[in-house]
């Protein structure tokens, strides 16, 4: 029986994908390093029955060609998404040296198929919330290092099939549900509003899916996808103030009474930058930043997966249904 390698095999996504694999009867081995939490690779504390972990680091050549040995699939999940690093070169060496270096080892180590998880950040964004974007279109204005470090390590696989390596790309819109024991930047704001609610908003709106939904399109990807193409692996589209007001009808609270514009944002964010810097802290966010995030939409059109792979994800109140769910199972909210 053939095995599957799946890189950063303990994140969100990256764990649904194992679960789906072993539930297929898949002989699958994860690649995490020796300081991973292995949580979302675990039933009732113990590792899911069948699974082989394997230790190494995408910035180890010589472990990434060890995982490889007689390797025949691979789902490359490993990245770093953390907006609030103090040292943000670390995702630019995990996202695009790491796999730069899963490339270079699959050159020795050839394989019948690479699925490669990109983002929706590669694809790009608008300031216009009546485009819809899909897989045509390409990021270039990168609003953070996360965004740019995503955009050049999908650009790093479409070079590569150009010489020859099965490579498959999906890029998830936002993914949120089950799994997440982070929790991620994506799941940490949609717990946050339903802790504390959120009492101001700003023009802007995102793509919502549920983990499952995308571990699932990335083996449908696996299965049908052809080869060198992209395919976005959205959900439901969601204004901000749509989005958070669910989210309060949900807590049992008010929406957000407060809507900011770029004048608000530019005198929030001096304080917050001068509190950083009087604390020697990371700014939870720049004025730069903030700019950039207001009149920012995340609209993207999952046709192309539907099409070709079959894909079908669940309409958003099941999402956030699920994801509540979750964090209630990790005592994150009220039972």
């Amino acid at each position: 029986m053939p095995l599957t390698l799946v890189t950063g095999a303990n994140g969100h996504v990256g764990s649904r994908i194992v679960r789906k694999l072993l539930g297929r009867g898949r002989r699958v081995r994860a690649l995490v390093r020796t300081t991973s939490d292995l949580r979302g690779l675990q039933d009732r504390g113990s590792l899911l029955p069948g699974l082989e972990i394997a230790h190494g680091d995408m910035l180890d050549l010589g472990s990434l060609a060890a995982a490889l040995d007689n390797v025949d699939r691979v789902f490359h999940t490993a990245a770093v998404f953390d907006t609030r690093l103090p040292d943000e070169s670390v995702m630019l060496r995990a996202n695009v040296d790491g796999t730069r270096n899963l490339l270079a080892a699959l050159r020795t180590h050839p394989v019948e198929r690479l699925v490669h998880t990109s983002s929706v950040a590669a694809v790009g964004y608008t300031r216009d919330p009546t485009i819809v974007l899909d897989e045509a279109t390409w990021n270039s204005d990168p609003i953070d290092v996360y965004t740019a470090s995503k955009t050049e390590s999908e650009r790093l696989v479409h070079a590569a099939v150009a010489t020859g390596l099965p490579a498959v790309v999906v890029n998830p819109a936002t993914v949120l549900g089950p799994g997440d024991h982070k929790p991620t930047p994506s799941n940490a704001f949609i717990l946050l509003a339903l802790r504390k609610g959120a009492p101001v908003t700003f023009n802007s709106g995102h793509t919502y899916v549920d983990a499952d939904d995308v571990a699932e399109g990335h083996l449908l990807a696996e299965e049908r996808g052809r080869i060198g193409e992209r395919y976005v692996l959205g959900g439901t589209p969601r204004s901000n103030d749509a989005l958070l007001a669910d989210l309060a009808r949900r807590r049992g609270g008010r929406p957000p009474f407060v809507h900011l514009g770029h004048a608000s944002v530019e005198v929030l964010g001096w304080a917050v930058e001068l509190k950083a810097k009087l604390t020697g802290s990371k700014p939870l966010f720049t004025r730069a930043k903030a700019h950039k995030l207001i009149d920012y939409y995340g609209y993207f059109s999952h046709a192309k997966a539907a099409a070709e792979l079959g894909y079908a994800p669940l309409p958003l109140p099941e999402v956030l249904d699920r994801a509540v769910d979750w964090y209630r199972s990790q005592g994150w909210l009220p039972a």
